[in-house]
């Protein structure tokens, strides 16, 4: 399994002290930026960036700039196998990342595997799928275990 960023920290602890103030949680469904680049282990930035471009859909769209914009969970596990699959992937474009969004948002339930060569990107459900889908691509380079995608409770969401 792929282990998170903060590997056995806790992920609040791998929050900066400047942010703790702003963070609370509006609903129970939904997550802000600050709280979805915790739980993934991708910067603030880098979610603000996903949003922008489109990677990230939120629910409640905002420009920014002092508004939350908030984040459904499935969003927030689409973030964290994202993050994964861009650690594992050096370099890995934004274009590719959208496939794989767009592979985990087409996905009935969360689990199983993210695979992808680069071009393509799948879903598998179990091993068994996992092996059939190998065997489509022309190779693979990198496998996301999304059974590691931690649970929503009150250690993984500030």
């Amino acid at each position: 399994r792929i282990r998170g960023v903060t590997g056995n920290t806790p992920v609040a602890a791998a929050i900066p002290r400047t942010l703790e103030p702003r963070m609370m949680h509006l609903t129970d469904d939904h997550l802000t930026s600050p709280e979805v680049a915790a739980y993934s282990g991708m910067t603030f930035r880098r979610i603000d960036h996903a949003v922008r471009s489109g990677l990230l859909l939120p629910e409640i769209p905002t420009p920014g700039s002092g508004r939350p914009r908030l984040v459904n969970r499935r969003e927030a596990q689409i973030a964290w196998g994202v993050g994964r699959l861009q650690t594992l992937m050096l370099g890995v474009t934004n274009q590719r990342l959208m496939a794989a969004a767009e592979a985990l948002r087409g996905s009935l339930n969360w689990g199983g595997y993210l695979l992808t060569d680069g071009e393509t990107a799948l879903v598998a459900d179990d091993e068994n799928m996992l092996v059939s889908e190998l065997a489509m691509l022309s190779h693979a380079v990198a496998v996301v275990d999304l059974d590691a995608c931690p649970a929503f409770t009150d250690e993984t969401v500030p």
